[in-house]
């Protein structure tokens, strides 16, 4: 269990890869998370449009892009979506009707953090520091599974808590007008996994319960984020971002179970090592006018790279993320983006299978404070191949059928700008 829990988070869907018994838990987060609220608005393009404590949580030479000191905090809100099979599937499975495996509401506090411009006797460059929490790897979830039978009906409910979360210290510089460069270092915090899983099985005669809770242990995960902005002319500029390689452990498992009312429990001090290969990014940004402004980003996807106990994911194929953004407006600003996501998987003819993102979202200032709102879609279907009861040969055959997975999430960040600063 311990090493599916880690597969399904960070391969997409581990399933796909490890014996297709599909979870539904956390096919998304394939990768760390980058940008913020804003830049996730911006189909998650952050290289070159990261500005004041936002940039502490993508890029941080845009730290310096602030005139007052500056407190974020943000969360998300995942709020439906669902993970399943064609219908032809559970047709031909034809004790299985009216499924359904749904994401559940889950609300998470992302990210925390201020920033802060610092004077340094004898040294003319503008320079801001800042120091936040962030939540990068985000396994937080709630899944809900629903189906009948011919002799009864099935459900549960599988919530998983933790991962990792990070303190991040940030440091950026600004040279003459158009050179800004930043330098961010992460340290685990908060770590850890949890999943907690109950279901019931109703029957014509008798109905069966079973719970189960687990615990893991995470260590490790210290990484560096080192960035750039150069502002080329008044109207474009240019970002890359570099997330330095990182590996962590986790295991050590405590759990316990009741099944239906004979209870039991365990540990186990396995551990797995994972390492995950550096990720970087390069964007463009262009003020068309003073009301609008467009944003794009490539980001590297190096999937042959990511290791588990030292052996390469097989069958898979490094690639992209292509990120395109918009900003309109002034007092209220209104944000829109798409993405097209290489994912770590793929389909039942090896070819790789990406995702799609359809972002939309506004900013509105007030007083001292700005709130961003944002609602991100994402969508992937690929073709699955599985086994299926044949009733005529009276045996298991392989048939291939779509997985459709989709999800959509809010994300909230309020902003308040404030005096403050360090003289050193």
């Amino acid at each position: 269990m311990k090493w599916f829990l880690w597969a399904a988070a960070i391969v997409f869907t581990g399933s796909f890869c490890f014996g297709q018994s599909f979870s539904g838990a956390s096919e998304f987060y394939v990768a760390p998370q980058i940008g913020g609220t804003r830049a996730i608005a911006m189909g998650g393009a952050y290289s070159a449009v990261n500005t004041g404590i936002d940039a502490l949580y993508g890029n941080p030479a845009g730290l310096v892009k602030l005139d007052q000191a500056q407190f974020l905090g943000g969360g998300r809100l995942r709020f439906t979506g669902s993970s399943q099979y064609e219908d032809s599937y559970y047709e031909d499975e034809d004790f299985v009707t009216d499924f359904s495996r749904k994401f559940k509401l889950n609300p998470k506090i992302l990210n925390l953090g201020v920033a802060f411009p610092v004077n340094i006797s004898g040294f003319q460059n503008k320079v801001v520091g800042a120091v936040g929490y962030k939540s990068v790897y985000d396994y937080s979830n709630k899944v809900s599974t629903e189906y009948k039978t011919d002799n009864g009906s099935f459900e549960s409910t599988s919530t998983t808590k933790g991962l990792l979360n990070y303190l991040s210290f940030g440091l950026g510089a600004e040279f003459g007008e158009k050179v800004s460069l930043g330098l961010s270092f992460n340290l685990p915090v908060m770590k850890g996994l949890q999943e907690n899983y109950e279901s019931k099985n109703k029957g014509e005669t008798e109905t069966y319960n079973y719970e189960s809770e687990s615990e893991y242990e995470v260590s490790g995960g210290n990484f560096l984020q080192l960035g750039g902005i150069i502002q080329v002319t008044p109207k474009l500029g240019i970002g890359a971002a570099y997330m330095t390689s990182h590996s962590f452990k986790v295991g050590k498992e405590k759990w316990k179970e009741n099944d239906n009312g004979e209870k039991r429990n365990g540990k186990s001090k396995e551990e797995d090592k994972i390492e995950i290969p550096g990720l970087y990014s390069i964007g463009l940004s262009y003020k068309v006018s003073p009301e609008l402004l467009l944003t794009a980003d490539i980001q590297n996807r190096p999937w042959e790279s990511l290791e588990v106990n030292g052996d390469e994911l097989e069958d898979v194929e490094n690639g992209s993320v292509y990120r395109l953004g918009f900003e309109y407006g002034s007092n209220l600003l209104i944000r829109g983006g798409f993405a097209l996501e290489r994912l770590s998987i793929i389909d039942d003819d090896l070819d790789p299978v990406n995702a799609k993102w359809i972002t939309a979202g506004i900013g509105t200032e007030f007083s001292n404070m700005l709130l961003d709102i944002t609602a991100a879609y994402r969508f992937a279907t690929f073709s699955v191949e599985t086994y299926v009861w044949d009733p005529v040969d009276f045996d298991y055959i392989t048939k291939s059928y779509d997985y459709k997975i989709n999800e959509l999430v809010f994300y909230a960040t309020l902003r308040y700008a404030f005096d403050f600063k360090i003289d050193m």
